[in-house]
């Protein structure tokens, strides 16, 4: 039993040049489904990073886990977003955009809406918190956190 912002690793690439370029690295992984059976038992077990490379598969969070480490790497402030989406229970990356900040260390309730990008580890993509898109993509809002910070929605 871990907390989990230990689960989340900065990660320095010298072979991935920008962040969009991490995000489709990321997508290309094939996504693991466990079977509901199996599941049950291991709901809460997340694969560590390099147990995620090493497989050479993942689920949703571990695709998130990755994503987060690069994207922090890169200098983004950037959180791994537990919640739920279309088919139920789903993790991504949301990021800030750093020049829209006058204070570096604000926490992210006081950060404007607006200034969010929310980024999904399983296609690549990035969309805009004016994107309409996002209410249907991410219902809901459990907890976000990266290596530093937990942040739970009561």
């Amino acid at each position: 039993m871990l907390p989990v912002c230990s689960m989340v690793e900065r990660i320095r690439s010298r072979s991935i040049s920008s962040a969009h370029e991490a995000a489709r690295w990321v997508s290309l992984f094939p996504l693991e489904y466990r079977d509901e059976k199996v599941a049950k038992r291991y709901v809460d077990e997340w694969k560590s990073i390099h147990d995620f490379l090493d497989r050479g598969k993942g689920t949703a969070v571990e695709h998130s886990l990755l994503l987060c480490g690069l994207l922090l790497g890169f200098g983004l402030k950037a959180y791994i977003c537990l919640g739920a989406g279309l088919d139920g229970s789903h993790a991504w990356v949301i990021t800030c955009d750093d020049s829209e900040l006058d204070d570096e260390e604000k926490r992210p309730s006081e950060i404007a809406i607006s200034s969010w990008k929310f980024w999904e580890s399983l296609t690549g993509r990035v969309y805009h918190k004016h994107d309409p898109r996002i209410n249907y993509f991410y219902r809901t809002v459990g907890c976000i956190f990266n290596d530093r910070e937990f942040y739970a929605n009561v």
